[in-house]
């Protein structure tokens, strides 16, 4: 561009060998139009030839050339690239072919036939050429050739574990490095260990209702189809699903053998043991039942069989509900109530009279008396009985009869109570 400006990068050669000289010089970034350059040669001792003047015309180009890459997302082969429809007309219309140069533009320019195939992420140069003048340089970038696997998953719980156990809180977190650029895409799942891919999914990954295996494991597959290593193995087994209601059946049962004598009502009084059997279903099984005395705000306690036989007094109002292997509870059953309340033999009344003050003689029981008139018998001093007496109790309903009878005039004279 000006003939005070010298070409300053030199090449030596071996004196007195006669060689070739070739030096390609790229002039990027001038408008179209004619411009002259200036070059010399040196030799060893620095001394040039006298300058010589080239016209250098770059092209005048109404269209600059378009390469398009296959395929235009990530993937983990060779890329091909090739010219757009239209850069290949216009070649062929004006006489022009492309050339181009892969990763810089300081080495020999090469003619484009038909495709390029590229093995890595790269950038092409390329423009147009008259074979004597060129182009303007324009790029292609190739940046989605990923061919390095991810590494081993991690398995990460977030709740639950791997166990031998049901669990219903299973959560995982999945993860592994990718250094191949495209990022983990999704992660598939061995269900069995035999290397058979069961199933994918993300990084958060929640075992369904029912799933069950003892050698799950996971691997991670890049945005480029590459797929990591398997996972260690791990034991899932997840239910999600709560039993069904419980159904209470209630029955008599005898207090000294055991054995089921009818049915029981619920509300009613007994002085006999009271079974309940309690069913309900589940998919993986039930564990044991909770009950409660207050409609189901407090679980009072557990029972660990279907089965649970009420043998002291009381009155309860209750409810039960199932809990499976995996510790999902049930709804409550509907409310029942148990009343046991035991009938005591009676023993022999003590008798406690105050003679010659009628009206204040009482007699004290231990257990239940019934409100009524019983039958005595009356005998004096001489063993004479008389068998009309009446004695009338009146009893309080917990500790207490009265009873009223009446004595001979004999102080002798005693009342056996036939109670």
């Amino acid at each position: 561009k000006s003939d005070e400006t010298k070409y300053t990068s030199k090449t030596t050669y071996c004196y007195g060998v006669k060689t070739e000289i070739s030096k390609y010089i790229d002039i990027t970034g001038l408008t179209s139009g004619v411009y002259n350059v200036y070059a010399r040669i040196y030799d060893r001792a620095g001394l040039y030839t006298t300058r010589s003047v080239i016209d250098v015309t770059t092209l005048n180009i109404e269209n600059e050339p378009t390469l398009y890459a296959t395929p235009s997302n990530w993937t983990n082969q060779n890329v091909t690239v090739s010219t757009t429809t239209t850069t290949a007309q216009y070649m062929s219309n004006n006489g022009l072919s492309l050339v181009y140069q892969i990763g810089s533009t300081s080495g020999t320019w090469t003619k484009y036939t038909n495709v390029i195939t590229i093995s890595s992420n790269s950038t092409i140069y390329y423009r147009y050429t008259d074979n004597i003048n060129m182009g303007e340089i324009q790029t292609l970038t190739i940046a989605n050739i990923d061919k390095v696997a991810p590494g081993v998953t991690t398995v990460t719980f977030n709740s639950g574990s791997s166990s031998t156990s049901w669990q219903n809180n299973i959560n995982i977190t999945l993860s592994a490095t990718d250094t191949g650029g495209s990022g983990i895409s999704y992660y598939e799942l061995d269900n069995n260990g035999d290397g058979n891919v069961d199933g994918t999914t993300p990084a958060n990954f929640i075992p369904s209702n029912g799933f069950n295996s003892s050698n799950v494991r996971f691997r991670a597959v890049d945005g480029a189809g590459n797929r990591g290593a398997w996972s260690n193995k791990i034991e899932l087994h997840m239910d999600t699903e709560k039993p069904s209601k419980v159904e209470v059946e209630l029955q008599e049962a005898n207090v000294a053998t055991g054995i089921v004598e009818g049915i029981y009502v619920s509300g009613t009084k007994t002085d006999k043991n009271v079974l309940q059997t309690f069913t309900a279903i589940d998919n993986i099984g039930i564990s044991y039942y909770e009950y409660s005395y207050d409609g189901g705000a407090n679980v009072e306690g557990t029972i660990s069989t279907n089965q649970w036989t009420i043998n002291t007094d009381g009155n309860w109002q209750i409810c039960v509900r199932a809990v499976d292997n995996a510790g999902n509870k049930g709804d409550w059953s509907d409310e029942y109530i148990v009343w046991r309340e035991t009938v005591q033999e009676l023993e022999s009344p003590k008798v406690v009279y105050e003679y010659g003050n009628p009206g204040n003689e009482y007699v004290v029981f231990d257990s239940n008396v019934v409100n009524g008139e019983f039958s005595a018998s009356r005998w004096n001093s001489t063993g004479f009985f008389e068998n009309s007496s009446i004695v009338t109790i009146n009893y309080n309903g917990y500790d207490r009869a009265t009873i009223e009878f009446e004595l001979g005039p004999s102080p002798y004279d005693c009342m056996s109570l036939g109670i």
